[in-house]
C-alpha cells in the first residue's frame, strides 16, 4: 500500500493543470481579437492578430502569433497556483520573425519573471523548458509572447508542479530544431505561390507548408464584367436631380445635381464587383467637392453608413470608388465592412452652393478583369501596406514581416522600418504604404537587364497633409538611381502662404520613379 501511495502522488505531482493545452478549443473572434476558448492574452501596439494555427506539433491546431508592424501582443493562461515548483514546456516554431523595436523578437513570462527568448529568423518545432519557484498562491501561469514582424506558433503547453529537489532553471532552455520548415519535395515548374505568406508549394500538396494556409484556386465571379445601374435614358431612378441632354456620356441624356443631393433608393446586390463608376462633368473652375453616401441593411445611422469625400476636376472625370473595401463611417472612425449584398440606398451630394452643377452619367459596377490580362512570367508587382490592409488586385502584398527568404524568392532584406500605414483611401494600392529607413527588397531574378517603376510618395497623412522630408533615395543593386530633396523652410512657408484647403492638399497625387537597372552577378535585385 506505501509503494501505491507514492505512486499516486508521483502521478498527482505530474498532471497538466493548463486547460486546452494543445489550444483545441477555438471560438469566433472576440472584440479583444482572442480565438481561444481558454486562452486569455492582449493587443498591446501595432499591427498584430491572434491567429488558429493550421500547422499543429500534435492535434489539429496551435496558437499562432501573427506580427506586421511594431506588434506587440501575448497569449497567457492564468489560473489560482498554490506556492511550490513548477515545470513549464511548450513547442514553438516560427517563420520569418524579425527584429522588433529594442531589437525585440520572441518572449516568455511567468510569475512576472520576463525572458526575452531571442529566438527569431525560421526554425521547425523547438521545446522550452523552465523551472521556477512560487513564493506564495497566486495567479500564475505561462505567456508567449511575440514583438517582432513575424509567425509564431505555440502548442502543446504544459504546466505541472514538481517536487522541490528538481533543479531550477535561471532562464527558459531550448531544445534543438526538430526539424527545418522544408518543401516535402521537389518544387517544380508548376508551383504556385501561398496567398498567406508567398512561399512557393506545388499545387498537390493541398496547404503550404510554411504557414499551413490552404492552397486553393481563385474563383471567377459569375455575371458580366460591367453591370450599368443606370444611363438616364429613359427616366430618373433618382430623388432629386434633372434630367438633361446635355454632358452625356453613354446616350444622349445625363444627370444634373444643381445643389444639395440627389439619391435613388431600392435594394441592390453589388457582389462580385470591385468598382462602383460614374461618368461625370463640371463647368467649375475649380474642383467640385462631392460627397458620397451609401447605406446597407445594417444602416441604422451615420456611423453605420459610408460617407466618403472627394473632389471632382473641372471638365470630365470619372469617379472610381473600389467598393469592396468601402468601410461604414468615417476616417476619424472606420466601422464594419459595407456588405455588398444588401444595399439599399445611395447618393451624391454637392452641398448647398455649389460653384456649378454637377452632371452624372452612366452609373455602373464593374469587376477588374485586368490583373491576368498584363501579368506574365517575369512580372512582379508588390503592394506595400500593413498586414490587415487591402491589397491590389494582381499585385503581391509587402508587409514589414515579408522578410527574404529563398523559399519566398522576395522580401525585405536588411530593412530597417519604421511603421507601415493604411490610411483608408484612396484606393488599395496608393492607401497603405511602408516607411523605411534603410535596406530595402530583394527579388530573385535571373542576370539581365530589367525596367522597375517605383511609387515613392505616399497619399500623405490622415487628413491629406503634405509629405514632409529632407531627403529619399532609391539604390538599385547598391548603386543610386534616384533622389529626392526637400527644402523645410521653404516648403514650409510656402505651404504656410498659400493657404491650401484640406480638400485640395487631397489632390496632391503620388509620383512615381521609373528606372531601369541591369543585374551583375548576384541574382538578387534589391
Amino acid at each position: 500500500m506505501c509503494g501505491a501511495a507514492v505512486s499516486l502522488a508521483v502521478a498527482q505531482a505530474q498532471e497538466n493543470l493548463l486547460q486546452d493545452p494543445s489550444f483545441e478549443q477555438t471560438k469566433e473572434k472576440d472584440r479583444f481579437g482572442l480565438v481561444f476558448a481558454k486562452w486569455g492574452g492582449w493587443k498591446y501596439e501595432g499591427d498584430c492578430d491572434f491567429a488558429v494555427g493550421r500547422i499543429a506539433h500534435s492535434g489539429r491546431s496551435s496558437c499562432l502569433l501573427v506580427g506586421s508592424s511594431a506588434p506587440k501582443l501575448r497569449v497567457v493562461q492564468l489560473q489560482e497556483l498554490e506556492a511550490g515548483r513548477y515545470q513549464i514546456t511548450a513547442y514553438l516554431r516560427g517563420l520569418d520573425i524579425g527584429t522588433g523595436a529594442w531589437n525585440q523578437t520572441t518572449e516568455f513570462m511567468f510569475d512576472d519573471h520576463y525572458f526575452p527568448l531571442k529566438k527569431n529568423g525560421t526554425f521547425g518545432w523547438t521545446r522550452l523548458s523552465y523551472v521556477g519557484d512560487l513564493n506564495e498562491k497566486k495567479q500564475a501561469g505561462p505567456s508567449f509572447g511575440l514583438m517582432a514582424p513575424g509567425y509564431f506558433w505555440i502548442d502543446d503547453v504544459t504546466l505541472v508542479k514538481v517536487r522541490n529537489d528538481v533543479p531550477l532553471t535561471p532562464e527558459p532552455v531550448l531544445g534543438p530544431e526538430a526539424g527545418p520548415i522544408a518543401p516535402p519535395g521537389e518544387l517544380c515548374p508548376a508551383a504556385v505561390r501561398c496567398a498567406e505568406c508567398g512561399y512557393r508549394n506545388q499545387p498537390e500538396w493541398r496547404t503550404c507548408y510554411a504557414c499551413g494556409a490552404p492552397l486553393t484556386a481563385k474563383t471567377l465571379a459569375a455575371g458580366p464584367a460591367v453591370k450599368q445601374l443606370t444611363s438616364f435614358e429613359d427616366k430618373n431612378p433618382f430623388g432629386g436631380g434633372t434630367i438633361v441632354a446635355e454632358h452625356a456620356s453613354e446616350g444622349r441624356k445625363a444627370l444634373r445635381i444643381d445643389r444639395s443631393y440627389a439619391g435613388m433608393e431600392g435594394a441592390q446586390d453589388w457582389t462580385g464587383y470591385d468598382y462602383l463608376k460614374a461618368d461625370l462633368y463640371t463647368d467649375a473652375q475649380e474642383p467640385l467637392s462631392l460627397y458620397v453616401e451609401i447605406h446597407d441593411t445594417a444602416t441604422r445611422d451615420y456611423w453605420t453608413r459610408v460617407n466618403y469625400s472627394t473632389v471632382v476636376p473641372p471638365g470630365r472625370s470619372t469617379l472610381v470608388l473600389p467598393i469592396k473595401q468601402l468601410y461604414v463611417g468615417e476616417k476619424s472612425r472606420p466601422g464594419r465592412m459595407l456588405a455588398l449584398n444588401g444595399i439599399t440606398r445611395f447618393l451624391f451630394s454637392i452641398g448647398d452652393q455649389p460653384s456649378a452643377p454637377l452632371f452624372v452619367d452612366n452609373l455602373r459596377l464593374e469587376r477588374d478583369e485586368s490583373a491576368p490580362q498584363v501579368q506574365f512570367d517575369g512580372l512582379y508587382a508588390f503592394d506595400f501596406g500593413t498586414g490587415a490592409s487591402p491589397v491590389m488586385e494582381g499585385f503581391t502584398p509587402i508587409t514589414p514581416a515579408t522578410l527574404y527568404s529563398k523559399g519566398r524568392g522576395y522580401g525585405l532584406k536588411e530593412a530597417k522600418v519604421w511603421r507601415a500605414y493604411d490610411v483608408l483611401q484612396p484606393d488599395p494600392l496608393y492607401q497603405d504604404f511602408i516607411c523605411i529607413e534603410s535596406g530595402g527588397l530583394a527579388v530573385d531574378v535571373p542576370n539581365g537587364k530589367y525596367r522597375v517603376w517605383v511609387n515613392l510618395d505616399n497619399p500623405s497623412g490622415f487628413w491629406g497633409e503634405y509629405q514632409v522630408y529632407r531627403r529619399r533615395a532609391i539604390l538599385a543593386q547598391g548603386r543610386e538611381v534616384a533622389a529626392d530633396v526637400m527644402d523645410l523652410m521653404r516648403s514650409r512657408r510656402s505651404i504656410s502662404s498659400s493657404g491650401t484647403s484640406r480638400t485640395c492638399r487631397r489632390m496632391i497625387r503620388s509620383t512615381s520613379t521609373r528606372r531601369s537597372a541591369t543585374t551583375r552577378k548576384s541574382s538578387t535585385w534589391r
